[in-house]
């Protein structure tokens, strides 16, 4: 089992593995002798940080995200939890589906705590000197509460909000229980909360290698722009793409944004005035204007290595905007199976027969570098041979070297890759997105093309036997290069936990389902209806507990 040590404004703790979650708070949790410095803040924060670091939510995360995708299929019994998530054979009892919504809601339980109580902190310790890092430590809770909110609203679509207090009334009546959000209310939550983060964090970690992990306003702003994409409607001049390319801009080409541009007042908060939000925020009335400036000092760029990017040697480097980051427990062993070693011991997922085959017909050299077949010799790592890999993975002995364990890296102990949740490569794809979506298609071609110029560097001694001849998008009509950025995704973020969700936002889930059958069975094309499929089970046990409150999603 992995240990894993964040570090929060110089507080060092070793999370839990702990795997049962309470299904709701016990009583009125009291907060009084707590939250009145920013030492106690940080550890409110951190015990943020420890659901994210569980195997517990990366694996669950994973197999929704990428095993339900058209990506990869499952080795094992289809009657197991992942297996029915994998076939969409999912129901409300679902124990893996149960698991990533307590999760996600003890998560944002403890982000609650933190919002709900940094009053408490201002007014006790008055933060003297240090307000900068009070506003930093609140930033991070809102920026992880909004993010366990969008993964929810990917997964389930509306969702319940939870209130930051939790109280009971003189008759014994508490505010947990909530009925579901409509979608656009949830969405609009998030935006909120990352708005705020995006003034209130760091603008980065000031290379201080113990902050590796911690989110920082690029963190927030690029988050923020996803999110926003994924609400804006492609072909239809939605002006919410001028919003993502106005954030995207910020992030790839450095330009400057003003306080409006990032809080959006008028349709983010309802026409709130700007003093109101800056109490909300703790500053003083006079320290925020409209026309306050943000510069882009992030220090993003891309990997010059695609496909070290995600092993040991090519950890927290800036293509990185947003990780879990692994420290290796030295007196854990592991043995290295021909499967490979997946995060937390995830083996059984594996590229499908059709990404196999794509990576040979393309000869995209991100997915030859990404994905093994039979026989296949395959890089294993700076100072180490070429060994080959196959053995007895099934089906079609593929095998997923983005989640590998290469061997060199940590021998004979657990190991300390990091999980990648954001990066910059993914920014210039919703910036090309943008681009073309608001009458820009040329110039949408050539940040892509940045992608592709990259994928070229991948030396062939890397690829074993394989060419590279990937070459560049020429420019197109406007469907034309909308395709063309679409394929790019699936080609450069394959196997990153966002193709579900991805296949969902751009309408395509049903056609690529369809088309490409996962396994030696017809499992995903008999099961997969898209009126379902598109969103999971809401958990049963929700639905119970709130006695109706909450309802259920179409056909489960």
């Amino acid at each position: 089992m992995k240990k894993y040590i964040y570090i929060v404004a110089l507080l060092f703790l070793s999370p839990s593995c702990e795997k049962v979650f309470d299904k709701m708070p016990q009583g009125n949790p009291t907060t009084d002798e707590f939250y009145k410095n920013l030492t106690e803040m940080s550890l409110g924060v951190n015990a943020i940080y420890d659901i994210l670091g569980t195997d517990f939510w990366q694996q669950n995360h994973a197999r929704i995200g990428s095993g339900a995708s058209d990506e990869m299929t499952h080795q094992t019994a289809k009657l197991t939890p992942a297996g029915e998530v994998v076939t969409y054979k999912s129901t409300p009892q679902n124990q893996l589906i149960v698991d990533y919504w307590q999760t996600s809601y003890k998560a944002i339980f403890r982000t609650n705590m933190v919002i709900a109580n940094a009053e408490k902190v201002v007014i006790y310790d008055q933060v003297a000197g240090t307000r900068e890092q009070f506003h930093d430590l609140l930033g991070q809770a809102k920026f992880l509460r909004a993010f366990f909110y969008f993964n929810l609203a990917r997964t389930f679509g509306g969702v319940p909000i939870k209130p930051e207090a939790f109280s009971i009334d003189a008759n014994g009546n508490d505010n947990f229980i909530q009925p579901r959000s409509n979608i656009n209310e949830v969405y609009k939550y998030i935006e909120k909360d990352l708005r705020m983060a995006s003034v209130l964090l760091y603008s980065s970690n000031r290379g201080d290698q113990s902050r590796n992990g911690i989110v920082t306003r690029g963190a927030a702003i690029s988050l923020l722009a996803k999110v926003i994409a994924y609400q804006a409607k492609p072909g239809v001049n939605d002006p919410r793409w001028h919003e993502v390319l106005k954030f995207t801009d910020h992030l790839v080409n450095s330009s400057v944004l003003t306080l409006s541009d990032i809080l959006n007042l008028k349709q983010a908060f309802d026409g709130e005035s700007l003093p109101d939000i800056t109490a909300q925020l703790y500053y003083s009335e006079s320290s925020l204007t409209e026309s306050l400036k943000f510069y882009n000092e992030y220090n993003f760029s891309l990997s010059p290595s695609y496909d070290l990017m995600f092993h040991a040697e090519g950890e927290n480097t800036p293509e990185w905007i947003f990780y879990v980051n692994h420290i290796a427990n030295p007196t854990t062993s592991f043995s290295y199976g021909s499967n490979g070693t997946y995060p937390g011991g995830l083996t059984d997922l594996q590229p499908n027969k059709y990404y196999h085959d794509l990576s040979l017909s393309t000869n995209d050299p991100r997915l030859l570098s990404s994905i093994a077949g039979p026989g296949r010799v395959v890089y294993e790592g700076t100072g180490f041979p070429s060994t080959p890999l196959g053995g007895n993975a099934d089906p079609a002995k593929t095998m997923n070297l983005k989640w590998d364990n290469y061997r060199n890296e940590e021998p004979q102990k657990d190991s300390e890759r990091n999980f990648g949740i954001l990066r910059y490569g993914e920014m210039i794809l919703w910036h090309a997105e943008a681009l073309n979506e608001t009458g820009d298609p040329r110039q949408a071609i050539d940040e892509i093309n940045k992608l592709r110029v990259r994928a070229r560097l991948i030396p062939l001694t890397r690829l074993v036997g394989l060419s590279n001849t990937i070459k560049n998008v020429p420019y197109g009509t406007y469907l034309q290069v909308r395709n063309a950025i679409w394929t790019e995704r699936q080609y450069e973020l394959h196997f990153e936990f966002d193709r579900f969700f991805d296949l969902q936002r751009t309408g395509q889930m049903k056609e690529q389902i369809l088309k490409k059958n996962k396994s030696t069975t017809s499992d995903y094309q008999v099961n997969y209806i898209d009126e379902i499929n598109k969103l999971f089970p809401i958990p049963q046990w929700e639905i119970d507990i709130s006695n109706g409150a909450v309802v259920q999603n179409t056909g489960y």
